[in-house]
């Protein structure tokens, strides 16, 4: 009777046991499944981060450019409206200066329609890339959203665990971020 028990309770403790080890084995794989879901998000994170200071830098370029073609359009139109009238020449010399001037006219409102044209192209692009920032900044502050969610889903030890990874990641990414970025700096200052 005695030895039926104990059989019966070591076969409880077997069952148990073998719950309890295949709950850990689900567990640790759920956990690795949400680390690498993480990992592919902290990548994906980084990514937009990189495409997003690039825009802004091509952004910040383009508006330079554009300022630059207004300035140059405005002087232009200044110099053709500062030009004082000749004095009265023999015909023939006025014949030949106002063809000159036609065509210079000419030239420089083609000038002029082609820095409009150039600057409406610029500024438009830079609306698109203004948009497409805007984006990015969305589904950047998407993907943390899902980060923090995924940190609440965690257990205790799981918490303490990735914080301490997700603080020596972080130091590393930042690193190199930094580096990426003094990189582009140094590109961007040589062209």
């Amino acid at each position: 009777m005695m030895e039926e028990s104990l059989r019966s309770k070591i076969s409880r403790f077997d069952e148990d046991t073998l719950a309890l080890k295949q709950e850990v084995v689900s567990q640790r794989e759920a956990r690795e499944a949400l680390d690498k879901e993480t990992e592919e998000l902290r990548e994906q994170n980084r990514q937009y981060a990189v495409t997003i200071v690039t825009m802004e830098n091509k952004l910040h370029s383009m508006s330079s450019k554009c300022n630059n073609m207004e300035l140059e359009l405005n002087n232009s139109i200044s110099k053709l409206e500062a030009l004082p009238p000749p004095p009265p020449e023999p015909y023939h010399v006025l014949k030949d200066r106002e063809l000159e001037m036609k065509r210079e006219i000419q030239r420089l409102t083609t000038l002029s329609n082609t820095l409009r044209r150039e600057f409406g192209l610029a500024k438009a692009e830079a609306d698109q890339r203004a948009v497409q920032i805007q984006g990015l900044r969305c589904d950047l502050a998407g993907a943390a959203a899902r980060l923090s969610d995924m940190s609440g889903e965690l257990s205790e030890s799981q918490k303490i665990e990735k914080r301490s990874t997700t603080s020596e990641y972080k130091t590393k990414r930042w690193i190199s971020f930094d580096m990426l970025l003094t990189n582009d700096k140094k590109i961007s200052v040589q062209e």
